[in-house]
């Protein structure tokens, strides 16, 4: 979710994505709290919630560097990223 809470029965994907929004976006922006499901083929994101440099924009749970330090404080890289 948005407070570095991490489900593991959802698996790598999700987590390995919010790592590279970070890095993507050198280190500015973070995609967190996707919601979806896999089509067999590819996974259908939905929900997203954004942390951002400075907790500007994107709502209430924009939770700025705050957010991606949580997210970092339970991620473990895993072979998708």
């Amino acid at each position: 979710n948005n407070d570095g809470y991490v489900d593991e029965a959802v698996g790598f994907t999700a987590q390995a994505f919010s790592h590279y929004s970070y890095h993507l976006s050198n280190k500015r922006l973070m995609v967190v709290d996707v919601q979806g499901f896999s089509t067999g083929t590819s996974y259908l994101l939905t929900d997203p919630a954004f942390h951002s440099e400075g907790a500007k924009g994107f709502g209430q749970t924009n939770f700025g560097k705050d957010g991606m330090e949580k997210f970092f404080s339970s991620h473990v890289c895993n072979s998708v990223c």
